[in-house]
Order: C-alpha cells, then structure tokens, then sequence
C-alpha cells in the first residue's frame, strides 16, 4: 500500500515565478508504503561494471536491483509532458544484455506508461514517477500493484522519486 502523508505547498517566502516555471518543482509528496518490510537493502550490492546499451528513446533514469544486480531505465519515448502512452521501463541484465526492451509499458491493457522518469525499488515494488501519478509495478512480473493519481493535488511534472529507510517515498 501507498498512502500519501502530506501535500508540502510552496512555501511563502519562496513563491513561484510565472517566468521561471522550474520554480513550481518545489512542491512536494510524502508517502509511506506500508505492509513491506525493508530488510537490509543495501547488504550484498553487487559490485559495478561498464557496459554499453543502446536501442532507448529518450532515457531519463537508470537505477540497480540490489538483490540480482538487474537495471531498470525509464524511457519517455516522446514529449516530456505529453500523456501519450508511449513511455515504457527497459529491465537489463547484470552484464549489460537487454533482457527486455520494453519491461514496463508494453502492454497498455495493464498500465499505460506516459513520460516515465524517476525510479525506485522498494521490497518487490518498482515506483516510477509519471507526468502526475506515481505508479507501482512488481519488479518480476511487470503486473501494476499501485497507481497515485496526484494532479488533483496540483503535481505536473513528477521527476524524480526515493525512498528513506522507514519506507516514506519521497
């Protein structure tokens, strides 16, 4: 589960520039993801190494399994902010071999990827940031496990997201 905990607004003394819209990206979300534990997370990392992989269109986040070594690229594959439907998430092996191109995203029946950019992995859970919504998908199955619809709340452009050791997603 995926409960946001507080909507932070800009503050007063640093208001938001009509010109200068990146200062709109000062908004933020505190979540909470519940009935996961997080077990040593970082024990085990495997260790780094160079590759090349190519065939991604328009790339935006990378981010490593630390169970098996696997990675995970967002690909926007369009407008940045468009709801086009055409992002998807590549899963790559440890050595660099694309395991599958599009991971996440090729099936519109099942979650319908915009402009994917930032990723975390939590417990069995990959989040990726979505235009307006965070999405949740199993990292094995691929299979959505959540959706955070948050432009009711004013969000335009999520770009990246974390998560801290007691499970908040920032």
């Amino acid at each position: 589960d995926l409960t946001l905990l507080r909507f932070m607004k800009q503050s007063s003394d640093h208001p938001i520039k009509p010109l200068i819209p990146e200062t709109y990206y000062l908004k933020g979300f505190l979540f909470q993801v519940s009935s996961l534990i997080l077990a040593l997370l970082f024990l085990f990392i495997p260790s780094g190494h160079a590759f090349n992989a190519s065939n991604f269109d328009s790339p935006e986040s990378i981010i490593v399994d630390s169970e098996d070594g696997s990675y995970y690229v967002s690909n926007i594959n369009g407008d940045f902010a468009a709801k086009d439907g055409n992002g998807y998430i590549s899963k790559i092996d440890p050595t660099g071999k694309t395991v599958i191109q599009k991971f996440i995203g090729s099936k519109p029946e099942e979650s319908t990827l915009h402009a994917p950019k930032g990723l975390v992995i939590f417990g069995r859970n990959l989040f990726v940031t979505d235009i307006d919504t965070v999405k949740g998908f199993d990292k094995e199955t691929a299979k959505p496990t959540v959706v955070v619809d948050l432009s009711k709340l004013g969000a335009k452009f999520l770009n990246d997201i974390t998560v801290d050791g007691k499970g908040f997603i920032y």
